[in-house]
């Protein structure tokens, strides 16, 4: 495991005691939360394991998604916009609205029974079936021509993520993961082997994002590892994902900023575990 000196490191249990919902636990999880404050680090780590994936319908509507998603993101980027501030100050903009009411409604359409949470458009999770739409993670990149934003949805079963999806629509690339598989593309990919925090490759969107004991903290982990790259937005899962990156460092995420993620890179067996406080 990849472990900060002196952090408080412990496994999460599936007790219900988090507002995030989390997976189900294997006897034994490989898969830790380094925590202080309100930080969260995870590594995970891989084996040899490979299986041929066969997408799910959830996963093949999610590739619709993104499809549909990538058309309209793509109509704005790198365009003459307006951008917004909402109440609290975060951008917002033509893109991220058109998006969000495109895939509510593609999703509405076809599962009308279905709950849907939007960063946009709000909503609650429920029990049974619900949607969670991040239409732009990252618009800070996308109002600036950087293509590492990205759409994030999410599926969830009784308040957990069962499959989920990273579109990053300028780099026309796109992370599915269901049920013990991730693809990219289509193909097949796993988190790294690294198991030394000297080794890690460490991403965050911006340093900027931690304030008192939760700075100290980062500072100190960044001090540790290998290389640490910024403004990663939703990109840093998915270079974590594919092995290319070995730990992601955020604080203060919303419910539409991890629930896609989780399934994407909780791709090995060995190392499933809850996600409760996900990084």
């Amino acid at each position: 495991m990849i472990v900060p000196v002196d952090w408080e490191l412990a496994p999460r249990a599936c007790d219900g005691s988090s507002d995030i919902p989390c997976s189900r636990p294997l006897t034994s999880p490989k898969t830790l939360a380094v925590r202080r404050g309100e930080v969260f680090a995870r590594a995970f780590r891989a084996s040899n394991w490979r299986i041929a994936v066969t997408p799910t319908d959830s996963e093949r509507f999610l590739d619709q998604l993104g499809d549909e998603a990538r058309a309209i993101a793509m109509q704005y980027f790198r365009t003459k916009i307006d951008v917004e501030s909402k109440a609290d100050s975060t951008p917002v903009t033509r893109a991220d609205r058109a998006i969000e009411r495109r895939l509510r409604d593609l999703i509405a359409s076809r599962f009308p029974s279905h709950k849907l949470v939007g960063e946009e458009g709000g909503g609650c999770i429920d029990d049974g079936i619900s949607w969670v739409i991040d239409p732009i993670d990252g618009t800070k990149s996308f109002m600036t021509g950087l293509p590492l934003f990205g759409t994030l949805v999410a599926m969830l079963e009784n308040r957990q993520p069962v499959c989920g999806m990273i579109e990053v629509s300028a780099m026309r690339e796109r992370w599915i993961g269901g049920v013990d598989h991730t693809v990219c593309n289509g193909k097949p990919c796993t988190v790294s082997l690294c198991a030394h925090l000297r080794d890690a490759r460490l991403c965050s969107t911006d340093p900027r994002m931690f304030s008192g004991e939760a700075e100290r903290a980062f500072a100190r982990l960044a001090r540790e590892v290998r290389v640490t790259r910024f403004g990663t937005d939703c990109y840093g899962y998915a270079m974590l994902a594919s092995g290319h990156v070995d730990l992601v460092v955020e604080d203060g995420l919303q419910i539409p900023d991890v629930m896609a993620i989780v399934p994407v890179i909780q791709v090995d067996p060995y190392a499933r575990s809850c996600l409760g406080g996900l990084a």
